[in-house]
């Protein structure tokens, strides 16, 4: 029988939802789609950066994604954080060049781990960087989100099986690990809140080590026979959603409630308990949606014809269609700078220092956007036939 790992990637799914483990198994990720092209390539520059070797812009990363702007810009926040952390510990001197290991410090970087003992003999991952100081007794915990959707720190389940997976790494004893400083870092540069791009739970060993029991009994449940699903939040993230019958049986609840005729006059015991019922159920209907999005734009991709359904394409970013160069050179015979580091401005940016329109639309292009799902009326028909 194959072996499934549990991976700490989807622990907050599977520590929430024991059954998931089992279902998401037969939807392994499309790990080949542009958007996890783009994050594979933008978590590539920041560990390859934060080490010292730092790729310009449109390197191609292992996958064959390019490095852009965006990236290099959005990257920063985790590796001053790294940076400045070990500045913290008197460990780097003004320098960017980071060692991979040294005495009596260790800052490693996509270095696989295992937490076989303290989660389960199936649990293992590799964080985005660790740095433990055991003669500061201090640790922390990077991982880099390029993706907009907010990660909290708190509590935070993949951080914790990468935790269990560092005490098992250098055999920590319990002495060892209890009064050990725990900083668990989520890094998202591309989700703008007031605390920042970098969100830190500062927390101790001890009060870890009590999370990461809690996260064991889970884990052990989830390759138990026959795991029960839960429905909640960690819905909308699983790959599973679309075939999850305890999802499907909430979602079409939910809808035969927000169907209902309200009274009247309400309590406000029954306001407030209706009112948490359709926001919860409303997270469930969009997360079991998505899901089927998916499973109903792949079946159109291959030409299946889906009841009610057809692919559209919606409008992409303008670019320059132009090499680089030629774009330059455009500026510069028109005195318009359309100069900024790395890459020239945008073609709407050259349109408002004066280029004329009619000049951009020679050296520009705005390419069809992503394929999604649009409802197929009577209209569409008419439209796709005329």
């Amino acid at each position: 029988m194959t072996r499934i790992l549990l991976r700490p990637s989807s622990a907050p799914i599977w520590a929430k939802c024991v059954g998931s483990h089992v279902l998401e198994a037969l939807y392994p990720e499309d790990e080949d789609s542009p958007k996890a092209r783009e994050g594979t390539a933008a978590h590539f520059y920041v560990t390859e950066a934060v080490q010292g070797r730092v790729h310009g812009v449109g390197t191609l990363a292992p996958n064959g994604h390019p490095i852009d702007a965006e990236m290099i810009e959005a990257g920063a926040a985790f590796i001053n954080d790294v940076h400045e952390a070990l500045r913290q510990l008197g460990r780097l001197e003004g320098d960017t060049s980071v060692p991979a290991v040294a005495t009596p410090y260790a800052l490693k970087v996509e270095t696989h781990l295992t937490m076989h003992a303290l989660i389960h003999p199936d649990c293992e991952g590799t964080p985005d960087a660790y740095l433990l100081d055991l003669a500061a007794k201090r640790l922390i915990v990077w991982d880099y989100k390029y993706g907009h959707g907010y990660v909290e720190p708190f509590g935070n389940e993949q951080m914790l099986c990468y935790v269990a997976g560092v005490f098992e790494a250098y055999e920590l004893e319990p002495h060892e690990v209890a009064d050990l400083s725990v900083s668990i870092r989520i890094v998202q540069p591309r989700n703008y809140d007031a605390a920042g791009p970098v969100r830190q739970w500062n927390t101790t060993g001890r009060v870890v080590m009590a999370e990461i029991a809690v996260l064991s009994e889970m884990a052990h449940a989830a390759k138990a026979a026959d795991p029960p699903t839960q429905t909640g939040p960690q819905c909308r993230y699983c790959e599973a959603r679309h075939a999850c019958p305890a999802l499907q049986s909430v979602a079409m609840a939910m809808v035969d409630v927000a169907g209902r005729s309200v009274p009247r006059e309400l309590s406000p015991a029954a306001v407030g308990l209706e009112l948490k019922m359709l926001t919860d159920g409303e997270a469930r209907l969009k997360a079991r949606r998505e899901g089927l999005e998916e499973v109903a734009l792949a079946m159109a991709r291959k030409g299946t014809q889906v009841a009610h359904w057809t692919i559209g394409h919606g409008k992409a970013r303008e670019r320059w269609a132009k090499p680089v160069g030629e774009v330059f050179a455009l500026g510069d015979m028109l005195g318009v700078d359309l100069r900024k580091p790395a890459e020239p401005i945008t073609p709407a940016q050259a349109r408002e220092k004066g280029i004329d329109a009619t000049v951009t639309a020679l050296y520009a292009e705005r390419p069809s956007g992503a394929a999604k799902l649009v409802p197929f009326t009577d209209t569409t028909a008419k439209k796709a036939f005329s």
